[in-house]
Formats: structure tokens, C-alpha cells, sequence
């Protein structure tokens, strides 16, 4: 890596409305980068206060939207939806960017994408061998699970009946927090790191019972993991909403198996600092678990939120 920002060209980040394309839109913004945000929802389009660049709506089933939004673009950094059309999305954003004459990709993809057996990872895997087979530059980082997970998906629970649930059995996993998704990107997008993979992991690989010790002693009151089945709360719809379902029961009979669990350092191969533990990350968002009655209100009463 060298010692500062060598990109002087327009990146576009697709995905900009989610959690890793907010962080990463702003720590681009922070180090200089002109900067063209992408959102896959009309009501993203508003300007956020205070945000210098420019915001498109792209939708990969058409193409024109994606021409429009690699235009004078030099980097994309790749984020589509976890979804069947994984693949069809991204050979659609190459062949945008090719004609667009774009010199780089940046793919996200996901922490086990070259070997996972599930539906997530095959999906991934597709889509890399297409931005490697591009003829443009590329790198792909692969994140494991995000710990923002807890404040987006567990919280609720962890407020209202003071646990979590995840199909984890008794193995660990090493989450690792958005901010160093979003702050391993920008070191990738703003250098010249091409032909390579990055496995985005936290310091340490925990189990659901660590996990939960570390959110009771913020919270300030016992916290508990509840081991769940690979298929709870997986309602069936639409040929794609089961097709993500089973890729989902796939994914959570990996994590069982452990096989989520390995750490990596290239957060800080390519940040420069290490990467953020669970610890800091309950203890950054202790406000997500805050206890509330049976009608939603906060306990303010009971427990206080730890600062340490």
C-alpha cells in the first residue's frame, strides 16, 4: 500500500443507500474522492445535508440506467443485492462499464465465496469469475457477517425479551463491523490495489454465548443466545423470496458447521489499524439496546447503558 490517495478519477458506488455504501460514500467523500453515489430505490434520491456528489438510481435490469451512471466514471465499487440475478446483475454492470470505458472494479462479495456450499457463496462465486474474466482491473473483498446485524435484525428481540437468536449451535464466527468494510474499500478504491482478494474478518471469532456476554455487560442485564433452527422464520413467496430463503438456511447450516469462524488481518493490511472487536462495536451502539416494555416504550428505569 502507499502512504496516501492516489485515485483522482470519479468513483461510482452502487448500493449507496445500504450499510456499507453509506459509510463507504462518506470516508470517500472525507479523503477527496469525487464521488457518484448509486441507489437502487427512487426514495434515495433526496440529497443527504452536507454531501458534495452526485446520486443516481440505477437498476441493473436496465441498462440505460446503468450507462447513465458510469459515465465518466474511472472505479466502481460493485454491490448488488443478495438475490438469484446475482450473476445477470453484474454481467450487465461490466458490460456498462466496458462501454463506459470504466479502468476498475471493486467487487463485494461474501467471506467464503470460493468454497461456501451455499446458495449466497454460489451466487458470489458466479459473480467474481465474471469480473475477473472482464478484462478491467479488479479486486474483491469478501466481509464476513456484518456485526451491524445486531442493531438491524437482532435488536428488537435483545429490547424486548433480552436475547438474540441465531443458528449458530455452539461454533464462533468472526463478524466484522461495516466501518471496516467501508474503510477497507476506500484504502482499496482510492489505491492502486488490483488481482486480488481480501477477506474482511473482526479480531477474533466468537460464539453466540460471548456474544451475548459482551451485549449484557453494556446493556447492564443478562443478555441471552438462543441457538435457532437453519429455517426459522423463513416464510415462503415468490420464486425469488425462496430462492433466497434456502440460500439463507444454507448460509445459517454453514455458520453451524464453523465455517464462518476464520480471521483474517487484511482489515489492517489495508486500513493500517486493527479491526474493530465486538466489544467496541455493543459499546459504539449501546443505544440499540436499550430494554422496552410490552408496548415498545423504553425502560428507562431498569439498566443503564455502559459507556465503559
Amino acid at each position: 500500500m502507499s502512504d496516501g490517495p492516489q485515485s483522482t478519477g470519479r468513483v461510482l458506488v452502487t448500493g449507496a443507500g445500504g450499510a456499507v455504501g453509506r459509510e463507504l460514500v462518506t470516508m470517500l467523500l472525507s479523503a477527496g474522492a469525487l464521488v457518484r453515489a448509486a441507489v437502487h430505490g427512487r426514495d434515495d434520491l433526496v440529497p443527504e445535508e452536507d454531501l458534495d456528489m452526485d446520486r443516481v438510481y440505477v437498476d441493473f435490469a436496465a441498462p440505460d440506467s446503468l450507462l447513465a451512471a458510469m459515465r465518466d466514471v474511472e472505479v466502481v465499487y460493485l454491490l448488488t443485492p443478495q438475490a438469484p440475478q446475482a450473476a445477470a446483475q453484474v454481467r450487465a454492470a461490466v458490460a456498462a462499464a466496458r462501454t463506459c470505458g470504466v479502468r476498475r472494479i471493486v467487487r463485494q462479495s461474501l467471506c467464503h465465496a470460493d468454497t461456501g456450499r451455499d446458495g449466497l457463496s454460489r451466487w458470489h462465486r458466479e459473480a467474481e469469475a465474471i469480473v475477473a474474466a472482464s478484462g478491467l482491473a479488479y479486486t474483491v473483498l469478501r466481509p464476513n457477517s456484518f456485526m451491524q446485524n445486531f442493531v438491524t435484525i437482532y435488536a428488537p428481540t435483545i429490547r424486548s425479551a433480552d436475547c438474540f437468536r441465531l443458528p449458530l449451535g455452539a461454533a464462533a464466527m468472526s463478524s466484522v463491523d461495516v466501518r471496516d468494510v467501508a474503510a477497507a474499500a476506500t484504502a482499496v478504491l482510492m489505491d492502486e490495489v488490483d488481482a486480488d482478494v481480501f477477506t474482511l474478518t473482526g479480531p477474533s471469532a466468537l460464539t453466540g454465548a460471548a456474544m451475548a456476554a459482551a451485549l449484557s455487560d453494556v446493556a447492564g442485564r443478562p443478555i441471552t443466545y438462543v441457538d435457532e433452527p437453519e429455517d426459522a422464520g423463513r416464510p415462503a413467496g415468490d420464486e425469488t423470496q425462496r430462492a433466497v430463503s434456502a440460500a439463507l438456511r444454507e448460509f445459517g447450516a454453514e455458520m453451524r458447521a464453523g465455517r464462518l469462524a476464520k480471521v483474517t488481518g487484511d482489515v489492517e493490511r489495508l486500513t493500517g489499524r486493527p479491526a474493530i472487536g465486538f466489544d467496541q462495536f455493543v459499546r459504539d451502539h449501546g443505544w440499540a439496546f436499550v430494554a422496552t416494555d410490552r408496548s415498545g416504550h423504553m425502560q428507562t428505569d431498569a439498566g443503564s447503558i455502559r459507556d465503559g
